[in-house]
């Protein structure tokens, strides 16, 4: 089994460790564990691959301590109780993947799918709203470069899936605030066209084909600052930027 990631994030700081394998035909994490309110995992990993119609992620899973890597729960205990699961590897990437750029900064060239608003909507977000009314009250809302790809052409898998394994819930208004901000955030024009009126349009444009595909759904009940929001990103952009 081959360490591919390791996020050395501990406790006291506000980082959640994390640490990813390659085991052939799987895909292993360990994620901090911090029981659920509601369901167990099995149940989790059930709705999952229900949502998605594919047997992403194994019903094999452990929870277990990790000695000497602790982290910080909500309540400011100190832990070190991870999940352990895997997750099918995606054996085919075909066109999607020279999409998805696996390097940020101003230097790198980006494409059509992460430059173009119009085809991130259609391609990218319609997928995550689909998945999202399904999955709701919980949520998958990570659409970032890198957690989109596709096992066959034109069937794209989601891939980043450890906050809904733990069982957190969200409402339709958080959900659908979290979608639009990485919608927006995540369209590399925001690096071409640097402006805070730009920014303005992509939320006005990202908000109204949200409210479009959630109307009549659970996630319907979702109303937004657009000037309040765009200046945000502005700001993180502005550091991003700033900070090379």
């Amino acid at each position: 089994m081959k360490l591919i990631k390791e996020d050395k994030s501990t406790y006291p700081s506000d980082g959640r460790p994390t640490f990813v394998y390659d085991d052939g035909d799987y895909i292993i994490k360990e994620i901090p564990y911090q029981t659920p309110t509601q369901n167990p995992v099995i149940k989790q990993i059930r709705l999952i691959n229900s949502t998605l119609n594919l047997e992403l992620i194994s019903s094999e899973y452990s929870i277990k301590e990790k000695p000497n890597v602790y982290w910080q729960e909500v309540d400011g205990k100190r832990s070190n109780l991870f999940l352990k699961y895997k997750m099918k590897k995606i054996p085919y990437v075909f066109d999607l993947e020279k999409n998805v750029p696996h390097k940020r900064g101003p230097d790198v060239v980006l494409p059509p799918l992460y430059t173009d608003m119009d085809l991130y909507l259609k391609h990218i977000l319609t997928r995550y709203i689909e998945l999202n009314i399904k999955l709701y009250p919980y949520h998958n809302v990570d659409n970032c470069h890198g957690n989109v790809l596709q096992t066959d052409i034109g069937k794209p898998v989601i891939i980043d899936w450890d906050d809904a394994l733990l069982g957190h819930e969200y409402t339709s208004q958080r959900t659908g605030e979290l979608l639009i901000k990485w919608a927006v955030e995540s369209v590399g024009a925001l690096k071409v066209n640097y402006s805070k009126e730009n920014i303005i349009k992509f939320y006005k444009k990202t908000f109204d084909f949200y409210k479009e595909l959630t109307y009549n759904t659970v996630l319907q009940h979702c109303n937004i600052d657009v000037n309040k929001m765009a200046n945000e990103s502005y700001k993180e952009l502005d550091r991003e930027r700033n900070n090379g």
